[in-house]
């Protein structure tokens, strides 16, 4: 007995939360992070933010408290917390990326482990705009349906997720 899957509907991982995942919100000049970020720099409180243009990477480095140019990431209860930007280093994000500066983009990061350092690295390019609603979701043209001779493939990247029928 085989299970029809004729018209069902596939749903891609990147609309999902992610709490096992480091994920790094963009929204309204406020940057903010998920509780996984902080489980996995236990004993980090700042941070020092990198942005490298070329490869449009956000890079977040564990700083100590002393550090200079450091960002407190959390409150002292060990909550996420929204770190507002200044104008001008918003701007800078948004220009970069050519990001519309009033919606809210998700990045899903790696974590980072060097002999000097430990953080996240987030692919800027890589940006997703989580839907409003449920509704919106199953509105956006890239929900694909099963039809009878439907398989699906798993890759990387891009091609994380493809239907061939």
């Amino acid at each position: 007995m085989g299970v029809n899957i004729e018209n069902g509907i596939l749903l891609c991982s990147t609309k999902f939360t992610h709490i096992s995942e480091p994920v790094i919100s963009f929204a309204r000049r406020k940057i903010w992070f998920n509780m996984c970020c902080l489980k996995r720099l236990p004993n980090t409180v700042h941070v020092h933010f990198l942005l490298i243009h070329q490869e449009k990477q956000f890079i977040v480095i564990a700083a100590t408290d002393e550090a200079f140019h450091t960002a407190r990431w959390c409150s002292p209860s060990r909550n996420p917390r929204k770190i507002t930007c200044i104008p001008e280093m918003w701007q800078e994000i948004t220009s970069l990326m050519g990001w519309n500066d009033k919606t809210h983009y998700k990045l899903i990061g790696k974590p980072v482990q060097e002999s000097e350092w430990q953080g996240f690295m987030f692919d800027m390019s890589q940006a997703t705009e989580p839907p409003k609603t449920w509704g919106e979701y199953l509105k956006k043209p890239t929900i694909n349906r099963f039809t009878e001779n439907t398989y699906i493939t798993i890759g990387e990247g891009e091609n994380e997720c493809q239907i061939v029928t």
